[in-house]
């Protein structure tokens, strides 16, 4: 059927059905699949995805959900294509918990630390590139933590979506269980969190949080649904296949817009929500891609999309970072509660006054090894223990005495 009633919710519906065909025929579309760029197969993964999102939005009632955050604390707003319900008690997850910090998470802790890469790749409130005109010359400098100027306040008018993902050092996160003198802010400078175990990276994030749970509820009755794919992915599916089959500038950007005016990124004088005008073909590729990172963040999407679009390969030598935040030494010897009480009561804590208090340092995620995805990772080698159970078994060309194609 095209849709479920209430309490058949989270059933697989017709819509379901398309918009995951979509997906895989786009993946099959895709560099990893289609080395040579055969057009048609974009061209029928355009189909497949158009097809898709009308009957998701006619017959299926599906839409963007107006408010971003909301869409896996309501759990059945009209943005769910596919999803895994829970229902406390008779099935749960720790997932919520292990968003938080450990002082407020009962002892799970670990789930996504965002890196400063990703804290750093949201745009601006009005969707233009990140950084800022520090000059007024009219030429955005780029964000440096560890800079001084305006230019280290990198948490400044961002994207909205950027407040529902990224929990930074000083940021409202009020969690239902923190003292009364956190005052709903995490902070996250080294030393701000009394445990052993604090943030890998200098972030949090609250994307999938529901900070009115105690932390005993979100550890033990965890009962959020996991959204496999919603309305919005069906849409950047339809824009990116939209965009590599050409001639269809209008469709891409209409869907765009249209995603980011749900975020809350301002329309601009020129209603392009901070996209640029007239851009070429790869130009909309690239948007589409970049779109899709921000907007699907943590989603369990970014990596399967540097993987069909063999990304990977252009990223040599890369290293996540991470940033540390040290308190100045004038106020290094003052209690965590003291020093938390004080720089709360400063209005201009997290603006001018904030070098007042912290000093920023960024480290390397990874500094013994850093990237290097061959072409032959595109596709798994087997194991050894696999040929020593089944000999008949081919091995996938690239690696070791590897004859199969999976091209073919």
């Amino acid at each position: 059927p095209g849709i479920w009633g209430e309490n058949d919710f989270g059933r697989i519906t017709k819509g379901a059905a398309m918009a995951f065909k979509g997906r895989v025929l786009m993946t099959y579309a895709s560099k990893q699949f289609n080395p040579n760029n055969d057009r048609t197969r974009w061209q029928t993964a355009y189909n497949a995805c158009l097809a898709a999102q009308k009957e998701l939005s006619e017959n299926g009632q599906r839409a963007l959900h107006p408010v971003y955050k909301e869409i896996w604390t309501k759990e059945t707003t009209s943005e769910t294509v596919i999803t895994t319900r829970f229902l406390d008690p008779v099935r749960t997850h720790n997932f919520m918990a292990g968003l938080r910090p450990l002082e407020f998470s009962v002892g799970a802790t670990g789930n996504h630390h965002p890196t400063l890469d990703m804290a750093l790749a949201f745009p601006m409130a009005d969707g233009t590139t990140p950084g800022v005109d520090v000059n007024g010359d009219g030429v955005k400098e780029a964000f440096d933590p560890t800079a001084t100027d305006a230019t280290g306040m990198f948490w400044l008018n961002r994207d909205p979506r950027f407040y529902d993902i990224i929990v930074y050092n000083g940021a409202e996160y009020p969690l239902n269980g923190m003292p009364d003198w956190f005052q709903g802010c995490m902070y996250t400078y080294k030393g701000g969190e009394d445990t052993h175990s604090p943030t890998g990276t200098g972030f949090y994030s609250c994307k999938f949080s529901i900070p009115e749970k105690t932390a005993t509820e979100a550890k033990d009755h965890g009962d959020m649904d996991w959204i496999e794919m919603r309305y919005a992915e069906v849409l950047l599916n339809l824009a990116e296949c939209a965009a590599e089959v050409g001639n269809k500038s209008d469709e891409v950007y209409a869907i765009l817009k249209d995603i980011r005016k749900r975020a809350g990124i301002t329309a601009n004088a020129d209603g392009l929500y901070g996209l640029k005008a007239n851009m070429s073909q790869q130009e909309l590729i690239d948007a589409v891609l970049y779109e899709r990172r921000i907007e699907l963040a943590y989603e369990g999407k970014r990596f399967w999309d540097l993987l069909r679009r063999k990304i990977f390969s252009d990223m040599q030598g890369y290293s996540r970072y991470r940033i540390e935040i040290q308190v100045k030494n004038e106020y290094a010897t003052m209690a965590r509660r003291d020093f938390v009480t004080m720089i709360k009561s400063d209005p201009e804590l997290m603006t001018k006054n904030y070098f007042k208090y912290f000093t920023t340092q960024t480290w390397r995620i990874d500094e013994t090894y850093q990237w290097d995805v061959k072409d032959t990772y595109y596709f798994q080698g087997l194991a050894r223990k696999h040929f020593e159970q089944n000999p008949k078994l081919q091995q996938t060309i690239g690696w070791e005495s590897g004859d199969f194609d999976p091209l073919k």
